[in-house]
């Protein structure tokens, strides 16, 4: 929806939810870790963010996220999506039975889906650069 004098709004007709205050600070530790290339704390916080079984073997977590890392870290950013990027991330926590909260997996989601159109506006569009300039910007406390 184009929203005068200059502004898209995104508008989802499907599922509905609501992101807590404490549900941001938790995204917003994992992707300030993603940036930084901290995959130690990528692990803390999705262990934090979901629902992790006491016995979750933290090395073996931190060396699959490393390897979406490693992946992704030499790639250039104009064939990056940062909804690719965070489904590999979801299928390493579930693969290590960390349930992630509904709220998260509907945000993942609707960055997708935001991708999407954002791409067909803008073609030359990365939401992963305006991630990396966020980085430089944002004023994130990363402790949890």
């Amino acid at each position: 929806m184009i929203y005068p004098p200059d502004k898209v709004m995104f508008v989802d007709f499907g599922a509905a939810g609501f992101i807590s205050e404490g549900m941001r600070h938790k995204f917003q530790y994992i992707l300030r870790a993603i940036i930084n290339e901290e995959t130690g704390e990528v692990a803390e916080g999705i262990i934090e963010l979901g629902f992790a079984p006491e016995n979750v073997d933290r090395q073996e977590l931190v060396s699959d996220l490393g390897r979406i890392q490693d992946k992704y870290y030499h790639t250039p950013l104009d064939n990056i999506e940062l909804s690719d990027i965070l489904k590999e991330y979801v299928n390493v926590s579930y693969k290590h039975n960390i349930r992630l909260p509904r709220e998260f997996l509907l945000l993942v989601k609707t960055l997708g889906t935001l991708e999407g159109i954002v791409s067909r506006l803008d073609p030359d569009y990365k939401l992963i650069d305006s991630l990396n300039n966020f980085k430089d910007t944002a004023n994130i406390d990363l402790s949890m």
